[in-house]
């Protein structure tokens, strides 16, 4: 019997145990498995959206703001940030926030001024202006508290804001005619493109911790948000991103 168990616990000494570096290697990847999941939702609403299912496409496109702004807070809660992982999230960014937006505004004005001319190609703009925001923006310093130029996920709410509500408008399921006015479409597209390669100094919402007196601003701005969706729904969604520039330019100045 005592060599039997002399047996026993040789073999649990050699049994192979997971090692410290192996479990933090797993911890690690769970922030780029989030950013992978944004990627992949991302391209799940293009598909929608080039099947005509913009309003469906919108639903994955919550997915990607949620999953964007949760791997980021994970890595930093894990301290599993790394040089991979800020370039995996910004090519996640480019094809949630960029590319998506960019065939939903195709979409739309294709529906609104027809396939037989040039004006849906603009929406190429946006892609364009997406790379070229995510590439100014990794490898240009940032501070904390505002970013240069208008967010990329930022614009992208006001592109797809457009889109959805332009569609409900299209199929009669609301009263959103004036977002079926191709120059409105024409003028976010140029204007958000411009705005998210400009210098412009914009709020910035990442979190470093959750003390008031360093976050207020942006709950307040938060809070806002929720009262103005409480009381006009999704008659809101056009002003939220000239409502965040003028709330980002007020935060700025008392900064400074």
């Amino acid at each position: 019997m005592k060599k039997q168990t002399q047996t026993m616990n040789k073999v649990a000494e050699t049994s192979p145990n997971p090692s410290p570096k192996t479990s933090a290697t797993w911890i690690k990847a769970i922030p780029n498995a989030l950013t992978l999941l944004n990627l992949l939702s991302g391209v799940t609403a293009i598909l929608l959206t080039l099947r005509g299912q913009i309003e469906l496409s919108g639903l994955f496109f919550i997915a990607c703001l949620l999953l964007d702004f949760a791997d980021g807070l994970t890595a930093k809660l894990l301290h599993a940030t790394s040089e991979t992982g800020k370039q995996l999230d910004s090519l996640a960014d480019l094809v949630s926030f960029g590319v998506y937006p960019g065939m939903a505004m195709f979409v739309t004005l294709e529906a609104t001024v027809g396939s037989n001319t040039l004006w849906p190609f603009l929406a190429f703009l946006i892609p364009a202006a997406g790379a070229l925001r995510l590439a100014i923006f990794n490898t240009e310093e940032q501070t904390s508290d505002y970013f240069k130029g208008l967010p990329i996920p930022a614009a992208a709410i006001g592109f797809i804001s457009i889109a959805i509500l332009a569609d409900r408008a299209l199929t009669g399921t609301n009263f959103y005619e004036i977002l079926t006015s191709p120059s409105l479409s024409i003028i976010a597209i140029a204007l958000f493109s411009f705005l998210m390669v400009s210098k412009l100094p914009m709020l910035s919402f990442k979190l470093n911790n959750l003390k008031w007196e360093e976050n207020k601003f942006r709950i307040i701005f938060f809070l806002l948000v929720i009262i103005a969706f409480i009381g006009g729904k999704l008659v809101v969604l056009p002003f939220l991103i000239p409502f965040y520039i003028v709330y980002s330019l007020l935060f700025v100045r008392t900064k400074r």
